[in-house]
């Protein structure tokens, strides 16, 4: 893996809440990677521009539900990286 990029499990472990998100949305996973350089707004930003593409797909990784549910979730957290 190039030096330049992290694994996306392991960005940020601290903030727990992103990490249990993206891996309710079945986001996280042992193939993606961010930027090394990757910002906690960029990160908790990635998570959410994800959960809005899958709402346009006819059939997401996971059930509206689970992504209603988790998009509420993070929204919540929002005032905390914006």
């Amino acid at each position: 893996m190039n030096n330049n990029y992290v694994p996306f499990k392991d960005a940020f472990k601290e903030e727990i809440e992103l990490h249990e998100i993206a891996r309710n949305i079945k986001m996280e996973d042992d193939t993606l990677s961010l930027k090394a350089e990757c910002t906690k707004e960029d990160f908790y930003k990635d998570i959410k521009s994800e959960i809005e593409w899958y709402f346009s797909m006819v059939h997401p990784p996971v059930t509206f539900d689970i992504l209603e549910e988790n998009y509420n979730r993070l929204l919540k957290l929002e005032s905390r990286y914006l």
